[in-house]
């Protein structure tokens, strides 16, 4: 709620202060939001949630190394998309300035988030062991597809190209959270609650299965072409950078 508020005072503070105030607020809340998110999953896969959620320890189900860990990874694995992302709308911008100031941050963070996976190796053997089998079995096909797209973008941005940059770093984040699925299959808890058991009545299932299909028929293609608009400039209000040889509108 902080992090929306914030993004949405900025635009409204017309005290130079009160945006400051405003973009520290987004900022600092942009961080706390994935860190926490990622505690959370860790402490699923190191089997610190127990069926019931008041059996659980208050503190130490997501104050450990495995949640811990995984919070970074979030973090970094965020910040690596983000900046990836906003290379190329720096570069329709005109801004070369920008769009090398984003590419050797999107560097950094996939080298950051590249090491701490790689600490992850020794923390999962040692404390989530069911989902480390996992990613090291049935999993591993697809992690190994996530690292492949990984050094791709690294590549790319190391020659300074971002052509294709996005989509293989789409890829590295959808294969390794589809590889963590596999691993941690037929479970909701790893080794406590299987998907079957976990779920809910037939009709409410089938109920939320069928709005769930209107969404996606009415909202998905909505949203594409909002995002289509988005990237070529065509908004009310948007300008295209001028290019070379062409006049700017």
């Amino acid at each position: 709620m902080l992090r929306g508020s914030g993004f949405a005072f900025h635009k409204l503070a017309r005290q130079l202060r009160y945006r400051r105030l405003a973009e520290r607020l987004f900022g600092f809340f942009s961080l706390l939001t994935p860190f926490f998110m990622g505690t959370v999953v860790g402490a699923i896969a190191s089997g610190r949630v127990p069926v019931g959620n008041a059996a659980g320890d208050a503190v130490t189900s997501w104050l450990n190394g495995v949640s811990v860990l995984t919070g970074a990874l979030f973090v970094a694995t965020g910040a690596y998309l983000s900046a990836v992302f906003l290379i190329s709308d720096a570069h329709r911008a005109g801004d070369p300035d920008l769009e090398r100031y984003f590419s050797a941050r999107a560097l950094i963070a996939a080298l950051a988030a590249g090491a701490i996976a790689l600490a992850g190796i020794l923390v999962y053997r040692a404390d989530a062991r069911f989902i480390y089998d996992g990613l090291t079995s049935e999993g591993l096909p697809l992690v190994i597809v996530s690292a492949a797209c990984g050094l791709g973008v690294l590549a790319l941005l190391w020659r300074g190209q971002r052509r294709g940059a996005r989509p293989l770093a789409v890829g590295a984040v959808v294969a390794v959270i589809w590889g963590w699925g596999v691993a941690q299959y037929p479970y909701l808890l790893p080794q406590t609650l299987t998907i079957k058991d976990g779920a809910g009545p037939s009709g409410t299932l089938t109920a939320v299965l069928v709005v769930f299909g209107v969404a996606v028929v009415v909202v998905l293609p909505a949203l594409g072409f909002l995002y289509t608009l988005a990237q070529r400039s065509a908004l009310e209000g948007e300008t295209q950078a001028p290019q070379p040889g062409r006049p700017g509108r």
